[in-house]
């Protein structure tokens, strides 16, 4: 005990100074950040051509039978079929389908945009289930899924659909196309989008369809 007395007293004697543990610390992690900016300074000046990904150069390209449609009123943008012609009328946002047939009535095949508010109270579900209800008489339901491969959350459904057309009076003709039919919301608004052909030609383009749908983004809440 004696010679510890002794030492300490001796150190304090001869002016040495113990080091704060906190101080020492803080000098080690200084001196570790300056040597990973050193470190980070001798890689960049080496290796200036390595490119800076973000989130948005990371998306998939636009398929070249695809071509991006904006509709920066309603907030969203979709990828529409780059040889088919675009319209609206007073029913939906959005028709897209081949040449002139654009201007027919309900042209085969086709995709349809319908963006509308939403009422009060209601979500995806309520919507879909609303639409479900109301078209039961034309529509037949084969599969209903949640989705999301896209940006947007859908729930798509794929449903047969028999529609009697005006083309004659006196002889309706019924036409009866293969839907995939896919619903979303933004804070404000739902979407409604439409992808048909007729039944026996539905699966040529439901990949295409699936594109279209999950390519929906939106640029509003």
């Amino acid at each position: 005990m004696q010679r510890l007395s002794t030492t300490i007293g001796t150190i304090a004697e001869s002016n040495v100074k113990l080091i704060d543990p906190r101080k020492f610390l803080l000098q080690a992690v200084i001196s570790s950040f300056k040597k990973a900016l050193l470190a980070l300074a001798v890689f960049s000046f080496f290796c200036p051509a390595l490119p800076f990904y973000s989130s948005a150069q990371a998306k998939e390209p636009i398929p070249a039978d695809l071509n991006l449609f904006e509709d920066k009123e309603k907030g969203y943008n979709i990828l529409l079929p780059r040889a088919w012609k675009v319209k609206s009328d007073s029913f939906v946002d959005v028709v897209a389908a081949p040449g002139e047939a654009v201007n027919g009535v309900n042209p085969i095949p086709n995709v349809k945009v319908v963006v509308k508010p939403i009422p009060t109270g209601h979500t995806l579900d309520t919507i879909c289930d609303t639409a479900v209800r109301q078209w039961s008489a034309i529509w037949k339901v084969e599969s209903d899924k949640k989705s999301d491969a896209g940006e947007v959350p859908t729930r798509k459904l794929i449903l047969v659909q028999s529609l009697k057309l005006p083309v004659d009076s006196s002889q309706p003709v019924t036409q009866q196309t293969k839907i995939l039919k896919a619903f979303a919301v933004s804070k404000e608004n739902y979407f409604i989008i439409s992808c048909s052909n007729y039944v026996d030609d539905f699966e040529k383009t439901q990949t295409m369809f699936n594109k279209i749908v999950d390519s929906l983004t939106l640029t509003k809440p």
